[in-house]
């Protein structure tokens, strides 16, 4: 049994301010993605085949990228059910409340197995040269939302009311443990595994880490200072470092991400 102070709780002009600007965040991100999808569906359908700028799925990434931004897009819906609680002033249990606790769900767990799914695909292919058919990305994402169906599904069989007021929105209300087999750990593990990937992958552009098979060694300055063999450009160099330093960003992002929805 929920308690009553769980079950309902009233806002003041400063909660309802605060949740404003989530919706407004929410709408801006809804509308972002949106707009990003629509134009993908555009060119894929329109412009012609061969053109540059048309969109296709002949790596792995593609299909990946469109489960990432699928997953944020519902994530980012659930966050605009909060104008049900700016209306009422308050936050209660009910449909309203149990659709928005599956969307975040949903949506923050789906984009953590996709963020992984992308690094470690990433590591596979630039750094052990593993190569795999695009289409086999096809069952990677059917088994991220198998496994996210499952997860959502069966605690919503197996236990009452799973999702409720957690206090400006509603969640995964009944404990941490819970909430951390089934969302936070999954968020923590692929901020983990993103940074020590993009990491790796920096310090394989810089040529601080030469890589060749199964094997992986530093290497000494005066390696990383001798034109390459293949006759290419010294100062690629520079543009190898400024890439090197752009790959950081992204996990950087992420687990600031996770922070705030931690918070």
């Amino acid at each position: 049994m929920t308690s009553l102070q769980e079950s309902a709780t009233t806002f003041d002009f400063d909660d309802r301010l605060g949740l404003v600007f989530i919706v407004e965040a929410a709408s801006l991100s809804v509308l972002a993605i949106t707009s990003l999808l629509a134009y993908i569906i555009y060119s894929a359908v329109t412009i012609r085949i061969g053109a540059t700028r048309r969109w296709s799925t002949d790596t792995h990434v593609h299909y990946y990228f469109l489960n990432l931004m699928i997953f944020d897009l519902i994530q980012a819906i659930g966050g605009m059910f909060n104008i049900a609680w700016i209306d009422a002033a308050e936050i209660y249990p009910g449909t309203i409340c149990n659709v928005q606790g599956a969307f975040k769900h949903v949506g923050n767990t789906g984009a953590a197995f996709s963020t992984i799914t992308i690094a470690l695909h990433t590591m596979q292919v630039l750094v052990l040269r593993w190569s795999t058919p695009p289409k086999a990305a096809l069952l990677g994402s059917a088994i991220i939302w198998i496994t996210v169906g499952l997860m959502v599904g069966i605690p919503n069989i197996v236990i009452d009311n799973f999702y409720g007021p957690t206090g400006h929105w509603c969640w995964i209300e009944r404990n941490n443990f819970q909430r951390m087999g089934l969302q936070y750990m999954w968020m923590w593990l692929a901020a983990f595994i993103s940074i020590v990937v993009y990491i790796f992958l920096a310090l394989v552009v810089k040529r601080i880490i030469s890589v060749d098979g199964y094997r992986i060694r530093w290497t000494s300055p005066e390696t990383r200072s001798v034109t390459p063999s293949d006759g290419s450009d010294p100062r690629q160099r520079g543009s190898e470092g400024a890439i090197a330093v752009r790959m950081l960003f992204y996990p950087a992002v992420y687990l600031v991400t996770v922070c705030e929805v931690n918070h």
